[in-house]
């Protein structure tokens, strides 16, 4: 076990209970897509399931996942769910979204396939503005009549997404939000049972209280990182009331080997470091295909002995070369990429604006096979 992450699933825990303590009454949705951001989608989900109302995924393929480990709160699957896979989908007790009238129409003759006493729960998703996946908000009423026409199916809820509530301008926001409102206000009369309004997602959750609805959608937020700079600017100018939140995820590898080098020469893949005093490098087992970006070549660091280390070379795609002249490092001592040692922290934020990208990447790009030790 060279290189791996360890999974705080306290910290998880405690990040959404600081959360909850900002809301109202207001549901929870924990987003546990791509891996739970590359945090472990099962150990995440198991350790969580006490504290939240509802679980979101990406495809039916996850949610099954959550209920074959015992998973037994609501699942949402936010992405698109292809027609002959809601029957599935019923017999799981797995909600699905409708992202338009055709969609709806697809997935009509395999309703007829049910048991009478079996119904469909959906979430209608509304297109209020971020241009993706939903109806947009002049179709709304006609997707409802047509849902009303179908015993079989179970209106849950309606939900949309906002396109840029992490920036300094929440002007497009406060455009969503208002036709969000609206939709709301005219199908309100053709509705006889109230479904589960959402809109916010862990930006908007811990900041605007005008989107909280009656259930929060929260991702990012959940593992300890900050939706985007300004939302942690917000926070740390006293704007923002919840607690600090804490990131779960550290990942890790060892030194593997060092060697001393001398000018004249090159280190790694198209000679692109050269040697032009004597050093001393150590190579670690980590490289793209382990997660750690190719763009942190001659440019990231990492920590050893608490010290930091530049990454010198190409990142390769299972190792990467690190200078520690001023290091006194040996084979097998700890190297942190996400995380902290002595005095000193990287974290994912910190790399994200190395390689001009966000928090968010640079964790769910850990691949699900590597090597996670959680704990409590």
């Amino acid at each position: 076990m060279l290189t791996f992450c360890e999974i705080d699933l306290k910290a998880i825990k405690e990040n959404l209970k600081a959360i909850k303590n900002v809301l109202n009454s207001q549901k929870i949705l924990i987003v546990v897509k791509a891996n739970a951001y590359g945090h472990g989608m099962i150990e995440v989900s198991k350790a969580v399931e006490k504290i939240v109302d509802f679980f979101g995924v990406v495809n039916l393929n996850e949610a099954l996942k959550l209920r074959e480990i015992g998973i037994k709160k609501p699942i949402l699957v936010m992405g698109y769910t292809e027609p002959q896979e809601i029957l599935k989908a019923v017999e799981k007790n797995i909600s699905i979204v409708i992202i338009s009238k055709d969609h709806l129409k697809s997935i009509r003759p395999f309703l007829k396939k049910l048991p009478s006493q079996k119904r469909l729960k959906v979430h209608l998703k509304i297109d209020t503005g971020i241009s993706r996946l939903g109806v947009m908000p002049f179709e709304v009423k006609e997707v409802i009549k047509e849902i009303k026409k179908v015993p079989a199916i179970q209106l849950e809820g309606i939900m949309s997404h906002l396109a840029s509530v992490e920036e300094k301008d929440i002007d497009y926001t406060k455009y969503q939000i208002k036709n969000f409102k609206s939709v709301i206000n005219e199908i309100k009369k053709e509705l006889k049972e109230r479904p589960i309004f959402h809109l916010a997602a862990s930006a908007a959750a811990i900041w605007l209280k005008e989107t909280w609805f009656d259930m929060v959608r929260i991702g990012i937020a959940a593992y300890g990182l900050w939706p985007s700079e300004e939302i942690k600017h917000l926070w740390e100018k006293g704007e923002i009331k919840i607690k600090r939140l804490k990131p779960a995820l550290s990942f890790k590898t060892k030194v593997v080997q060092i060697k001393r080098l001398k000018p004249p020469g090159f280190i790694g893949y198209g000679c692109s470091y050269k040697i032009k005093k004597p050093m001393k490098i150590a190579v670690i087992p980590v490289g793209y295909a382990e997660g750690f970006d190719r763009g942190f070549s001659n440019k990231g660091e990492v920590l050893v002995k608490g010290k930091r280390s530049k990454i010198v070379g190409r990142v390769c795609m299972n190792m990467s070369m690190i200078d520690i002249s001023d290091i006194n490092a040996k084979v097998g001592d700890e190297v942190v990429l996400i995380g902290s040692q002595g005095n000193d922290i990287i974290t994912a934020d910190e790399l994200a604006s190395k390689i001009d990208t966000i928090n968010y990447e640079i964790v769910t790009r850990i691949p699900p096979d590597l090597m996670r030790i959680y704990k409590n």
